[in-house]
């Protein structure tokens, strides 16, 4: 698989996962916009390419995840948790590789 597509999985999961654990809670409207901000970043970061600023934003919103998801795992392990801060570990390390962000810029 090409990095980005692999990249835009990633993000579209984390959509979904918010998504989800937001219809589970009610509308629980900020759950929402966690996952509008990460749909956004796949489509308009990862899958179009090209624009620095929004690759720049998923790698510091990537660090957000995997660091709120280890506080997570630490205050209440579940399985929620664990795969939010895999996959958002995932992701950061992906991201932080300089040849993955050329790639993604051009």
């Amino acid at each position: 698989m090409k990095t980005r597509t692999t990249l835009f999985l990633a993000f579209l999961l984390i959509t979904i996962f918010f998504g989800g654990l937001a219809l589970l809670r009610g509308p629980d409207w900020m759950l929402l916009l966690i996952g509008l901000i990460h749909g956004v970043l796949a489509v308009g970061g990862i899958l179009r390419g090209g624009v620095k600023n929004l690759i720049r934003i998923s790698v510091y919103i990537a660090l957000l995840d995997f660091v709120f998801g280890i506080i997570w795992t630490i205050g209440m392990p579940s399985a929620s948790s664990i795969t939010l801060s895999l996959l958002a570990g995932l992701i950061l390390a992906v991201l932080l590789d300089e040849e993955v962000r050329d790639e993604l810029e051009r």
